[in-house]
């Protein structure tokens, strides 16, 4: 069966602060500075899994 991580088209901020056990804050920076791609849905920001698996794997 596949994981949760497996199916997950994007991931919110809080998420992935979350998974990778650093804050919200420094997740928010990275992004201000265009080091993770993210995009802007209404209030939300969303990162796309694809780049959280390529930096796992990288």
């Amino acid at each position: 069966m596949a994981k949760k991580e497996d199916i997950k088209k994007f991931w919110n901020v809080k998420e992935l602060a979350r998974y990778l056990g650093v804050s919200k804050s420094l997740i928010y920076a990275r992004i201000e500075k265009s080091e993770i791609p993210a995009k802007r849905i209404g209030a939300r920001i969303l990162i796309p899994a694809s780049y959280v698996k390529s930096f796992l794997t990288a």
